[in-house]
């Protein structure tokens, strides 16, 4: 799924409907270089709504090919030859300007008959949400300095639970954002215990987890958050006959978004507290400590030395004595 330019298809009504009207106004061989431009103007507009994604069904899309090749026969491909074809004096004769006109008439009556089945739709804003935000960019919602500890397995669930969101599928967007708030829960016992979940499959779940988060040391406000999203919309939605209404998953969304960025900022404090402030401090102070500690012995031994051989001399003196 890509995102369309609507601008594409006003502009190719308007030099379409240009091109007719210099058409029109022609009683006659008509200089090219009066409608040279036009027609590579034309072509191109046409080509733009072609690419991909392409809304046209394939009957407007064979008519479109149809215009262009029409216009391809009479002007030239590149744009420096079509700059030179505007200094020229030929002629576009009456047949190739009538070739030109039923080509539009084509194109324009299959489009007519085509547009109301082809798949374009629009999507109406969502709360605050714009809906280019929410599709493409929902995981803004973390503030910005927590983003960084944002997992890209839980940054895709966020991107893809305001996709649904955006397109109405409220059930799939409890989902999505569900899976979300499971991995921020694995990151945060992590961040406490300093090892993953060790659970067995069968007790993989929400309520077990939690549990984990309690013994580990967590915040008390996010445990208790935790269990009122489990218990209000995450178990609910497991079963087949529970189905999210628009609200409630706009509603479970931002909750979840919330509890995410406390578990987020819990992990932030926990992971800067466990480094040093600086990197190699401890490293640094130890083995300035180890080399003190060496300098002072080999001070002392020295000491020791001159000590013994200042005894020996006295001890010679004394016996030459």
């Amino acid at each position: 799924m890509q995102q369309l330019s609507v601008h594409d298809y006003y502009e190719l009504g308007k030099k379409i409907n240009q091109l007719e009207r210099l058409i029109g106004a022609a009683d006659g061989p008509v200089e090219s270089r009066f409608l040279v431009w036009p027609l590579f103007v034309a072509r191109w507009s046409v080509w733009s709504v072609l690419k991909e994604p392409c809304a046209l069904l394939p009957g407007a899309q064979r008519a479109a090919q149809a215009f262009i090749g029409v216009i391809e026969n009479m002007i030239p491909r590149e744009i420096e030859d079509v700059l030179e074809k505007t200094a020229s004096q030929d002629k576009l004769e009456p047949y190739q300007l009538s070739s030109v006109k039923d080509a539009i008439s084509n194109f324009e009556t299959i489009l007519k008959n085509d547009m109301p089945e082809m798949a374009t739709f629009a999507v109406a804003q969502i709360g605050m949400y714009r809906t280019e935000d929410l599709i493409k960019r929902s995981f803004l919602q973390v503030e910005e300095e927590l983003r960084s500890f944002l997992l890209p397995l839980a940054k895709e669930d966020i991107t893809e639970a305001g996709k649904c969101l955006a397109f109405r599928v409220p059930t799939a967007a409890g989902f999505h954002i569900s899976r979300a708030i499971e991995t921020g829960m694995n990151q945060y016992y992590e961040a406490l215990s300093g090892e993953p979940f060790n659970l067995k499959d069968a007790t993989k779940n929400w309520a077990v987890k939690t549990e984990a988060l309690k013994s580990a040391g967590a915040d008390k406000k996010i445990t208790e958050f935790l269990v009122h999203l489990r218990v209000a919309y995450r178990n609910p939605i497991t079963h087949p006959d529970a189905i999210l209404t628009a609200p409630e998953a706009f509603g479970f969304f931002n909750q979840a978004l919330s509890v995410i960025s406390m578990m987020l900022a819990a992990v932030k404090e926990l992971t800067e507290d466990k480094q040093p402030l600086l990197t190699g401090l401890y490293e640094t102070s130890l083995s300035s400590a180890m080399l003190g500690a060496g300098m002072e012995a080999h001070s002392q031994e020295q000491e020791g030395s001159a000590e013994s051989a200042g005894k020996g001399v006295e001890s010679q003196n004394s016996r030459r004595g």
